[in-house]
């Protein structure tokens, strides 16, 4: 199967005439993202994560290397707008992406700027609305809603454009507990749907949600695998900065301390069972 999003030798600098000097961000990034794979892309602040996360739709272009989707390349003027209708981005604060006076009126301003009729515009709105778990809500201002629903809208209008691959940059972090629950769920939703989905994060334990990880520090991927691969070596991930699940954490004290926890387990629900099981045999 071929990749919906490939970077080879990405290497990025903010370097201006005012400040010459190459300050890099992305350093020998390669990286492939499978069609409909939930890839999560987790480090601590100042890794190069949501410098990454732009290169992925053109908002950033490489100094070196290429990033290509579906085979176009985001350094070629032309590709541009196609590359950005093929991967959209939902970001971190969801008051900055709200342009409509309505629910219906936000979702309709990527539509219109897409030339899409007005009775697909309605059909589309009226889908992802539903999908989001919005339904209902057309005609509400969003600056009446909560975080949460703020950014499930975000959502809606993304999707209403009908993207390959949605983005999701750091777009929990500004969110109480309850708005946190709604988004993942939403993210989750997506996956499961079919649409591919990348989420730039900092916390271990949304990352583990994900079908696969790759960890960031200084610019550079250290490590990419399934969440139990991720999280197998929790001394090293402190090590980058970067705190493990809960569970993960749990499980390495109980290990440290000699209980026989068998390794691999990554999830509350996995440790529960295993816990109960040696407490049974005790």
């Amino acid at each position: 199967m071929e990749p919906v999003i490939e970077l080879t030798g990405v290497g990025f600098h903010y370097s201006t005439s005012e400040s010459p000097w190459k300050q890099w961000a992305l350093s020998g990034v390669d990286l492939t993202v499978r069609p409909g794979e939930y890839l999560a892309i987790m480090g601590p602040n100042g890794s190069g994560k949501s410098t990454l996360a732009k290169m992925l739709n053109g908002l950033l272009v490489p100094v070196k290397g290429s990033v290509r989707v579906e085979g176009l390349d985001t350094r070629n003027p032309d590709a541009v707008s196609t590359v950005r209708r093929k991967v959209g981005m939902v970001f971190q604060n969801p008051d900055n992406q709200i342009v409509g006076t309505t629910v219906r009126d936000d979702i309709a301003f990527g539509l219109e700027n897409l030339g899409v009729p007005r009775d697909e515009m309605i059909r589309r709105i009226e889908k992802v609305l539903q999908r989001v778990g919005l339904a209902g809500m057309e005609e509400r201002s969003p600056h009446h809603l909560s975080g949460g629903q703020k950014q499930r809208l975000a959502i809606a209008g993304v999707l209403a454009m009908r993207p390959q691959v949605i983005v999701f940059d750091e777009s929990t972090s500004m969110l109480d507990p309850g708005g946190r629950r709604e988004v993942l769920q939403a993210i989750g939703d997506l996956q499961r749907q079919g649409t591919t989905v990348i989420h730039i994060t900092h916390s271990a334990a949304e990352a583990s949600r994900a079908e696969r990880i790759a960890v960031m520090t200084e610019g550079s991927i250290r490590r990419i695998g399934s969440p139990g691969e991720v999280f197998r070596d929790p001394d090293q991930l402190r090590n980058w900065l970067l705190e493990p699940p809960p569970s993960v954490e749990l499980l390495d004290r109980l290990r440290k301390r000699g209980m026989p926890v068998r390794s691999g387990l990554f999830n509350t629900d996995e440790l529960v069972e295993e816990l109960w099981a040696l407490l049974s045999r005790g």
